[in-house]
């Protein structure tokens, strides 16, 4: 039976089976995420540390660090725009509240607890929305979506057919920048402003994260396709 062939106004174990399968995507993805890209150990090789090192950092440690954090930031208040109506809200106020929420964010990435904890937060974040946006699309709510002040789409002016597309793209940025920022934060490279030179197992994570990721893209471009 072709996807696009189901009567969705009717209940059967096919339309049933479709629609939990729009939940178990982003649920896979996230534990998946969660097992395999949320604490990474990074050349514990003292000597070579010590031998191969890269200093002065301090412009690409900030610049990575608040890419993630504004990434971070602007992923989190989706929901908040969401459940309230912002239209009460200056563009002043929410620009602050914005500001605020970079800051704590930025803040909390130096620590390493603090920085898995932002991470699982993000993949909690990921799963809802995919989950919201799923159940409005499956049932023909378009207008509900259009009517959300949800800037994830309109920043990027991206049509509704490919939020998913989008979702995973987002998500995959962040999962980059993650990881660069992990590294160079490792162990004690922010006290000393260097990091080791990468090997090339240290690239083994982003090609994982690629690889992991790009599939899924393909899932979903497949899965519009379907929809259309």
């Amino acid at each position: 039976m072709n996807i696009s062939e189901l009567n969705y106004s009717q209940t059967n174990i096919y339309s049933i089976l479709y629609f939990l399968s729009g939940f178990l995507i982003p649920l896979f993805i996230s534990f998946i995420s969660y097992k395999n890209f949320l604490i990474y150990e990074v050349n514990k090789d003292t000597k070579y540390k010590e031998k191969n090192k890269i200093k002065y950092l301090f412009y690409p440690l900030i610049i990575i660090l608040f890419i993630l954090s504004y990434l971070l930031m602007k992923y989190f208040i989706i929901i908040p725009k969401i459940i309230i109506t912002y239209s009460n809200y200056s563009t002043y106020d929410q620009f602050i509240t914005e500001i605020i929420l970079l800051i704590i964010i930025l803040i909390l990435l130096i620590f390493e607890r603090s920085r898995i904890m932002i991470k699982k937060f993000l993949l909690l974040n990921y799963f809802i929305i995919s989950s919201l946006i799923w159940s409005l699309i499956y049932f023909d709510y378009y207008s509900e979506i259009s009517s959300i002040n949800y800037s994830f789409i309109y920043s990027f002016k991206i049509d509704l057919n490919n939020v998913f597309i989008v979702n995973i793209f987002y998500l995959f940025a962040v999962e980059t920048f993650y990881y660069l920022w992990s590294y160079l934060s490792f162990d004690k490279n922010l006290s000393d402003w260097s990091v080791p030179i990468p090997r090339i197992n240290n690239l083994i994570p982003i090609l994982k994260i690629s690889i992991y990721y790009f599939g899924f893209i393909n899932y979903y471009f497949i899965l519009k396709l379907n929809l259309n």
